[in-house]
């Protein structure tokens, strides 16, 4: 009885060690498992976040199963058909507004000779109906400019023409342009500047300065402050383009780098933007190494430009 008692012990145990051994055994194969199934499916996800993002030049590999490869071959094929259909698509937007621009300028140059009665006097009331025409001519030259540049930046099929600039004097001449309608307007415009070389392409500094600059002006009230300040940030240089107006929605802040977004705040100007000043901006700053950012404000819109400095300037 003894020895019956004491096989049962032993095949107790030894049932138990197999039992914990099986656990911890499938317990190991479980974690394998997970971990060969989630790294393909992380990759997956990289993959379509970086889709969404409007990367179509990152190859899309993922590992794993058979299956699991041939979805991310599906995936890759769809990100070059992107890439094929955006590069469609900018060329067909350039091709357009080019092909605009060319009868709106006979318009536009139609409508001057009129205006400043060349082809001989106008009544008051004809003299009204072509100064209509001449500001819509100047507002639809904007807008396709504003595709134009939305493309050019997006494409970056030509590198930015990266040179050394020096930024208060970029400043003051954009400030200058906007001279008219500030006075116009009774808008104080307060610059801090010290002079300042930064690197990147003169053009679209300019651009993306006057677009901030616009629509800071377009949203101020009348009698309103804008503020263009730098700071000095060792390699950087920091440029705040800050005003009074209403401000931006924490619901827009969001979206309001993206295309053709406008936010539901209306401006003082009686022109409506193409919703592509802010977005260019951005894509102009990034092609130069820099950033834009929109930051918080209790009252008003503040942005922050970072630029990097040129070579000889850094501290």
């Amino acid at each position: 009885m003894a020895a019956l008692e004491a096989a049962v012990h032993t095949s107790k145990r030894a049932l138990v060690w197999q039992v914990s051994g099986l656990i911890g055994f499938s317990v190991l194969l479980v974690v394998v498992f997970i971990g060969l199934i989630l790294k393909p499916v992380r990759q997956l996800d990289r993959a379509i976040e970086r889709l969404g993002e409007g990367d179509f030049a990152t190859p899309i590999v993922v590992g794993g199963t058979r299956d699991l490869e041939s979805i991310g071959g599906r995936l890759d094929w769809l990100r070059k058909r992107l890439r094929t259909l955006d590069r469609e698509k900018v060329r067909m937007l350039a091709h357009i507004s080019h092909e605009l621009q060319t009868p709106l300028a006979s318009i536009k140059a139609g409508a001057g000779l009129l205006k400043d009665g060349l082809v001989g006097p106008l009544s008051r009331r004809q003299t009204e109906v072509v100064s209509i025409l001449d500001s819509n001519c100047r507002k639809l030259q904007k807008l396709i400019q504003n595709i134009l540049d939305f493309n050019m930046a997006q494409a970056r099929e030509a590198p930015p023409d990266l040179r050394k600039i020096r930024l208060d004097e970029l400043i003051e001449e954009v400030a200058g342009d906007h001279r008219n309608v500030l006075l116009a307007r009774t808008i104080q415009l307060n610059l801090q500047l010290e002079p300042v070389t930064v690197s990147g392409d003169r053009t679209q500094l300019k651009t993306a300065l006057d677009n901030l600059l616009a629509n800071a002006v377009k949203f101020v009230p009348d009698g309103g402050v804008i503020g263009v300040s730098m700071k000095d940030k060792g390699n950087r240089v920091n440029v705040l383009i800050e005003d009074n107006g209403p401000g931006i929605s924490e619901e827009d802040r969001a979206q309001i780098f993206q295309p053709f977004f406008q936010g539901k705040q209306q401006g003082q100007s009686p022109i409506k933007g193409s919703g592509l000043g802010l977005a260019i901006s951005r894509e102009y700053v990034e092609n130069g190494g820099g950033t834009l950012r929109l930051l918080p404000s209790s009252h008003g819109a503040r942005f922050s430009m970072t630029l990097p400095r040129a070579a000889e300037e850094a501290p």
